[in-house]
């Protein structure tokens, strides 16, 4: 898949080669928006994919990456797994790009009734503008500082 906008933006699937610059990314987010320890399942996760992942280019430079996949818990559920953007790049739009192709391809699938996310108590605001809700939140549960929050969006909702 391949994307572009007027921003010269490039989405395509993740190859083991861009490795070091998703793990760039998250690196860039810790602090606030992951915990250090957090890295290790990262890294782990993308030795070892599962669902679909994909990586965000603006003008040749990888600057986000993120996807999806089936719901272990929930069968009709598609859950979104390690979204971000490096931080230099929030509050440009491109985490609503990279956010907004995933549920495209979710909602094509049949098999989804709804998407289910776990993030920061510091990025709720940004996917309940996309329409999510917060249906759980677990104080510190990421690190101290850092809760935990369950969000949802049913399909239906358009």
């Amino acid at each position: 898949m391949t994307g572009s906008t007027e921003h010269n933006i490039q989405l395509r699937p993740y190859r083991s080669s861009d490795k070091s610059a998703c793990l760039s990314i998250f690196d860039s987010n810790v602090g606030k928006f992951f915990a250090s320890e957090e890295k290790k399942q990262f890294e782990d996760f993308l030795n070892d994919l599962s669902g679909s992942y994909f990586v965000l280019f603006s003008s040749d430079k990888l600057i986000g990456c993120g996807g999806y996949g089936p719901d272990r818990e929930h069968p009709r559920a598609a859950v979104f797994s390690w979204g971000m953007v490096h931080r230099n790049h929030h509050r440009s739009g491109f985490g609503h790009v990279l956010a907004t192709e995933r549920m495209r391809q979710i909602e094509r699938d049949p098999d989804y009734d709804f998407i289910r996310l776990r993030t920061s108590q510091h990025a709720c605001g940004f996917y309940e503008k996309m329409g999510f809700r917060t249906i759980g939140v677990s104080k510190n549960a990421i690190s101290d500082g850092i809760d935990e929050c369950v969000m949802q969006r049913d399909l239906s909702a358009g």
